[in-house]
């Protein structure tokens, strides 16, 4: 990649991950017409979208578009896992149609490695290996209740779900990948403290072990080859992935554990590419997902994995089907009260806090009592009729638009 393309490579992760809340050359004017601004393209609209479950009647996730562009998306129950036992597909579109979004919440996976009989030594006829290769059968379910995918990279992963989103691309290129340092230090920490503390979980378990966790995230430029017409996009994704198993006298087995902790996709016309790829960063850092859906998802996996258990203790011939069935039947009996996917106690951000102290950016308190990200450059925030607008040098009229509150910031050291 030459100096230039690294540049511009570096300043698309530091865009996306630095919860840009709008983009806006505004000159200092208190009284300037914003109709007229927003006509000349010198102020950005923005306003909030909320996905609802409809099987539990809650709210699964929001995030803020563009004013005028059409939010859409789905909530599907399909017992994927016991991880991830529903997830959510969050999307938007701009009017002309021409560029869309795509926030797919985690799906989780298992590769099947080895397992392995052991017979006792004087009868070496009873010892059996089974590799993964004999194993493995794409989408079929594991003993685990996780359907069986090969391990992917960010690269590999990205273009998968590009191609279940429109069957018609016939290939994804990568014209750059990007891995900023500071993060995968940061990931790599939270890697080695979970396999450690899973480790010590297991120590009571013997021959169990959990090993090689890693997380990979990466921000990726791509070029999408169809018969109507090519494609650009940019896919942030997160991998997180572990070997785990059991090793004893008896019974040996391996399996690769992983999870697509999220997708993110801007995909566009390549006229309409530039031109609108700053709302993808307004999309990603602002997607929420609902904690009392997340908490469904618990429970869902808890139940999912005490059948699991049963099934196990009694030795029972029962299949992934039962599983999914009985998780069903209690993810339907949930009816919580409904709470906002927005106040202060049940924020859950997909990036984790982790990215609060590698980018300079500001907090500010939403309209209902969330935090917005905003990059540091913009002085005040407002909103108005549930939309939001940020601006640089500009105080708009406080009888007309609500001033936002600044929450206490977290910046990088020397900021």
């Amino acid at each position: 990649m030459n100096g230039t393309g690294a540049r511009a490579t570096k300043g698309t992760l530091r865009s996306l991950l630095a919860a840009v809340l709008a983009l806006l050359c505004i000159a200092p004017s208190a009284s300037a017409d914003l109709t007229s601004l927003i006509a000349q393209g010198k102020v950005r609209q923005y306003t909030r979208f909320a996905l609802m479950d409809q099987a539990l009647g809650i709210e699964a996730v929001r995030t803020i578009i563009p004013a005028g562009w059409q939010g859409g998306g789905d909530v599907s129950w399909p017992m994927q896992s016991i991880g991830s036992p529903a997830f959510y597909t969050l999307q938007a579109a701009s009017p002309d149609r021409t560029v869309a979004m795509f926030f797919i919440s985690e799906m989780n996976y298992e590769e099947p490695l080895y397992v392995t009989f052991v017979g006792p030594s004087n009868v070496p006829e009873l010892t059996r290996h089974i590799p993964g290769d004999q194993l493995y059968r794409e989408g079929n379910y594991t003993e685990h209740g996780n359907p069986m995918l090969r391990l992917m990279t960010p690269e590999e992963y990205s273009a998968y779900v590009l191609r279940s989103l429109d069957p018609s691309i016939e290939a994804v290129s990568v014209v750059s990948a990007e891995r900023d340092p500071e993060a995968r230090k940061a990931l790599a920490q939270m890697a080695s403290t979970r396999e450690a503390q899973l480790n010590q979980t297991f120590s009571a378990t013997p021959g169990a072990f959990v090993r090689d966790t890693t997380i990979d995230l990466a921000v990726l430029e791509l070029t999408l080859t169809r018969q109507r017409g090519n494609l650009r996009a940019i896919a942030v994704t997160m991998i997180d992935s572990g070997t785990s198993g059991t090793d004893s006298s008896a019974f040996k087995t391996a399996s690769i554990l992983w999870s697509a902790k999220f997708t993110a996709l801007y995909v566009a016309a390549p006229d309409a590419f530039e031109a609108n790829r700053d709302v993808f960063s307004v999309f990603l850092q602002n997607t929420i997902t609902n904690a009392q859906w997340s908490r469904a998802l618990s429970q869902t996996g808890k139940e999912m994995g005490q059948v699991l258990v049963d099934i196990a203790t009694r030795g029972a011939q029962q299949n992934i089907r039962n599983v999914q069935e009985r998780a069903k039947a209690w993810s339907q009996r949930i009816n919580e009260r409904y709470e906002s996917s927005l106040s202060q106690d049940s924020n859950h951000r997909i990036l984790e806090g982790w990215t609060d102290v590698l980018l300079y950016r500001d907090n500010w308190e939403g309209p209902d009592g969330g935090v917005l990200k905003v990059d540091h450059d913009y002085d005040r925030v407002y909103e108005k009729d549930g939309d939001i607008y940020a601006t640089r040098g500009v105080e708009l009229d406080p009888q007309e638009y609500k001033a936002l509150k600044k929450l206490p910031g977290v910046l990088p050291p020397g900021k």
